[in-house]
This record gives C-alpha cells, sequence and structure tokens, in this order.
C-alpha cells in the first residue's frame, strides 16, 4: 500500500518506516528552503524549526539531502546550489 500511494505521490518515503504525506512533504520543504534562505542552521535549528524529536529530524534532514533541497556543511545545513 505504502509503495503505491508513493508511486502516485500521495505520500514521500522520508526514512525507512517514516512517510509523509504530499502536503506535509510540501511544508517542509518550504519552511526548510525559507529558513535556509536567510543562512545555515543546525541540526537543534531545524528540529526546532520543524517542531519535532531529533528521531524525526535527522531522517528529514536525510531526505531533503537526498533530493537536493539540501547539503550537510559540518554541524550545519545549508541550501543545496541552485535550490
Amino acid at each position: 500500500i505504502y509503495a503505491v500511494a508513493c508511486a502516485e505521490g500521495l505520500l514521500a518515503k522520508v526514512g525507512p518506516d517514516l512517510y509523509l504525506t504530499a502536503g506535509h512533504e510540501a511544508e517542509l520543504r518550504r519552511r526548510t528552503g525559507e529558513r535556509l534562505a536567510a543562512g545555515p542552521a543546525t541540526m537543534a535549528e531545524l528540529r526546532d524549526l520543524w517542531g519535532t524529536t531529533r528521531k524525526y529530524a535527522l531522517p528529514f534532514a536525510a531526505y531533503l539531502d537526498a533530493v537536493g533541497l539540501t547539503v550537510r556543511d559540518g554541524d550545519y545545513r545549508r541550501l543545496a546550489p541552485g535550490s
């Protein structure tokens, strides 16, 4: 069921057992992009921005790196070139 929902664009797989609805994934991208347009952020800052725990923030950040929105730069995340 999850694979079908992902294929149809209803869900985004952001971790091994972690999915976001398309709307929540778009909101994650939007909020992250707006924040990082002002400059790099630490994981703690992003975790607070997303209103979640580290358990979920780490997969969210890895997902945004994988889709090319962000780049890890030491202890910081910044917008990827062209984002």
